[in-house]
């Protein structure tokens, strides 16, 4: 959702619609990779705990599914940035994997290309860096998504200034699209493979994630997931999210930590530009751990300004959070994610890490 020197932080809310579409996955059942409205004071998801599988084994587990994926992706990854290929109107496009962001997207300038029509749904208004923006839906009459082609599925249109022209990108691969299945991201093998859920027999995963560790998420709206993490000793909740290059922290939490203006007056200084502009600081904290897994003295991105995320991220109830009473502390982008593998079990809400 947030993307770092090439798109700002969104949360993209419906304006009284859904994105509606189905994905026929076989043996008579159907996926839809819809992006939902949430309401503020929905039922909230499982309270988040924080084990690594071989703990997590010693407790009742639901049985696992030694299914075959439903389909495979391939990653082109490009610094740090995965894209993944996409069919609409027989035409290939180019997006970039956003696991932050509820809703795919298209560029206008691809949306021209495809002669895509303007849909009789209302618009989404998005708040990022900046300010906001409203966009509009538009529908297109064929997509080929794995071994699937659906009729009249629907995207947001992003704002022109939300990429680089010299990247080519034509928009965002959300959650919507990703929700439907369990997920792994393979980032060493540069492969996004997609499983079928069987409701009858919980988490279906691969074998690899029998000796990673295990976080259980919380579905902040929209399957946005957000995992528990530690910084400095500090529990703090973090988003899983692919559409970013850096992994950053909001303001008010490295306040929390005891980090002030002072302690990052001679930290490198970046810009990012969006809707408008935002000013970060790198700055170094001693420790963040996922899990049983600790890694020392990372270099973090504190955001000057407070997170449109943290202030507006409404669609779930403070109970549903992993750290109560908190919103999004952490963007956890592709700078971290980048060197594993990851399995998103959105259907049970866990996450796993290799």
């Amino acid at each position: 959702m947030t993307h770092k020197h090439t798109s700002p932080t969104f949360l993209r809310k419906f304006a009284g619609v859904l994105l509606a579409a189905s994905f026929l996955t076989g043996c008579g059942a159907s996926t839809a990779p819809v992006a939902t409205m949430v309401q503020a004071g929905a039922q909230p998801g499982p309270q988040a705990e924080e084990a690594s599988f071989s703990e997590a084994a010693q407790m009742p587990q639901p049985a696992r599914c030694e299914s075959a994926p439903e389909g495979e992706m391939q990653l082109r990854l490009q610094r740090e940035q995965a894209f993944v290929s996409l069919t609409v109107n027989n035409q290939r496009l180019n997006l970039l994997l956003d696991t932050g962001d509820f809703v795919t997207s298209l560029t206008p300038f691809a949306v021209s290309r495809l002669a895509l029509q303007r849909s009789n749904q209302p618009g989404l208004t998005m708040t990022g860096i900046g300010g906001d923006y409203e966009a509009p839906i538009v529908e297109a009459a064929d997509v080929q998504y794995l071994s699937h082609r659906v009729d009249n599925l629907s995207f947001a249109v992003l704002p022109a200034s939300e990429f680089r022209p010299e990247e080519k990108v034509d928009g965002l691969f959300g959650a919507n699209f990703l929700s439907a299945y369990d997920v792994e991201l393979d980032f060493p093998g540069k492969k996004m493979r997609f499983f079928r859920r069987n409701p009858e027999c919980g988490v279906s995963a691969p074998a690899w994630t029998s000796h990673a560790t295990r976080l259980q998420a919380a579905d902040a709206g929209h399957n946005l997931l957000l995992i528990p993490v530690r910084i400095n000793g500090v529990a703090l909740n973090a988003l899983i999210d692919t559409g970013s290059e850096d992994t950053s922290i909001t303001r008010s939490a490295a306040e929390e930590l005891g980090v002030t203006r002072a302690d990052m007056r001679g930290d490198v200084e970046i810009t990012e530009q969006g809707l408008g502009t935002s000013t970060e600081r790198l700055h170094r904290f001693a420790s963040i751990s996922l899990g049983n897994a600790t890694f020392d003295h990372p270099v973090l991105a504190v955001d000057d300004e407070p997170s449109p995320l943290q202030a507006n991220i409404l669609m779930a109830t403070a109970s549903a959070l992993p750290v109560p009473h908190k919103g999004v502390d952490v963007i956890l982008g592709a700078n971290y994610l980048f060197k594993k593998r990851i399995f998103l079990a959105y259907g049970s809400q866990q996450v796993f890490i290799e």
